[in-house]
């Protein structure tokens, strides 16, 4: 049976978030890390296989196609070099900016902001629709 987990590690002050499948207790497939600066995948037999810088990530993604997703005041996609290749920030940094992001299956992101108090999508071309106040 394999479970697909998501855990928040917490050690001294830095908190990192782990996702992975794990079959019989193991990892059956790389995992994913966002910590405090930093992002990581590593193989199943606990070697690193690579490491990004971040920044004060709040949210993070493993994409399908190998690039991250991830929230960290603004939300932007990076390669697998780490280039950011797509990014939205949010005209009111007050308070955070963007603090949650999530690709949808049409290929927009689900956004958090912080400053507006909005969820809502954005397309890839940029375009914002779905616009819920909180």
């Amino acid at each position: 049976m394999k479970t697909l987990v998501s855990i928040l590690v917490m050690t001294g002050l830095a908190v990192t978030l782990v996702a992975g499948t794990f079959s019989q207790g193991k990892p059956s497939a790389s995992l994913f890390l966002a910590g405090n600066n930093y992002l990581a995948k590593i193989a199943p037999d606990g070697t690193q296989v690579h490491r990004w810088r971040g920044g004060n990530n709040n949210d993070a993604w493993m994409l399908p196609n190998g690039h991250l997703l991830i929230a960290d005041g603004r939300a932007w996609e990076a390669d697998e070099k780490g280039n950011c290749v797509w990014e939205y920030r949010s005209a009111d940094q007050t308070g955070g900016g963007c603090y949650s992001a999530q690709r949808l299956p049409d290929g927009s992101t689900l956004i958090g902001e912080n400053s507006t108090g909005r969820i809502f999508e954005v397309t890839p071309t940029g375009e914002q629709r779905n616009i819920i106040q909180v």
